[in-house]
């Protein structure tokens, strides 16, 4: 049996316009989906532009493996580019005992669905401590395997003028005790 779908054949009509509607509809769903590919690369680029230029250390865990991070991690650390990708975080813990009991204390509020915040003394690459302000929060409390994401600040500065400030009060207070202590003695002998 041969079909025939020209000028004259009634089908012929009705056969076209369900061919156009299906390449339309094809056509569509490849726009549509060209348009969400465009708008995931668009958040992509944004997110790509914000990790890259934020003033803090921000990386990605998973397993306490660094999957990613922006570029304000590796020179807080001390690291060259892409040195630190696929790295356990236990690297930047000064001991293995910090990173242990680190477990606890800082994924016990991510379980909680809570944040983690605490100021913590790492490690940087050439092994010296570095002060840290650190807050985390997992991607899924429920789920610590989808990982977390972690957000660092470098405090040393302001660790070092603390520790002056108190060493200066401390000089200060021993230096008014000496001085109380000579007025004391002046003040019984005249």
């Amino acid at each position: 049996m041969k079909l025939h779908f020209g000028p004259t054949s009634p089908a012929s009509s009705s056969t076209r316009q369900t061919l156009t509607r299906a390449r339309s509809g094809s056509i569509d769903d490849i726009d549509d989906q060209k348009a969400a590919q465009a708008q995931l690369q668009s958040v992509l680029t944004e997110q790509s532009l914000i990790l890259d230029n934020a003033m803090v250390a921000i990386v990605f865990l998973r397993e306490r493996i660094a999957t990613r991070y922006n570029q304000r991690l590796e020179i807080m650390l001390g690291y060259e580019p892409g040195e630190l990708h696929g790295v356990s975080s236990r690297t930047w813990y000064l001991t293995e005992q910090d990173w242990i009991d680190a477990t606890h204390r800082c994924y016990d509020p991510l379980v909680a669905g809570q944040t983690f915040e605490e100021e913590m003394v790492l490690r940087k690459k050439d092994g010296s401590p570095i002060h840290c302000d650190v807050h985390a929060k997992a991607i899924n409390c429920n789920d610590l395997s989808l990982g977390s994401i972690w957000i660092g600040m470098d405090i040393t500065a302001r660790k070092h003028a603390e520790n002056e400030l108190l060493q200066a009060r401390v000089d200060l207070e021993r230096l008014v005790e000496v001085r109380t202590l000579a007025l004391s003695r002046t003040a019984g002998t005249g």
